[in-house]
């Protein structure tokens, strides 16, 4: 009986992890979206490097670091 429920509680752990990493990508991805479309409306050059510098340096690491994460699952 143990066994089986320390089973059910791996893959529980195992599937909050992978939905937190998507949920996080999510999140990025509608920010960057959001800062993109700033971006456009504001039609300056601060606005275009505010939104690309935030697409390098945080969207790029969250989405190889859940990619990663999900190929060691």
């Amino acid at each position: 009986m143990t066994e089986q429920t320390f089973d059910v509680m791996a893959v529980l752990s195992a599937a909050t992890r992978i939905l937190a990493a998507r949920v996080l990508t999510m999140v990025c991805l509608f920010m960057v979206f959001g800062l993109s479309c700033w971006a456009m409306w504001m039609q300056t050059v601060t606005a275009c490097t505010v939104a690309g510098g935030f697409a390098l340096f945080v969207f790029l690491p969250v989405l190889f670091d859940g990619r990663r994460r999900e190929s060691n699952a």
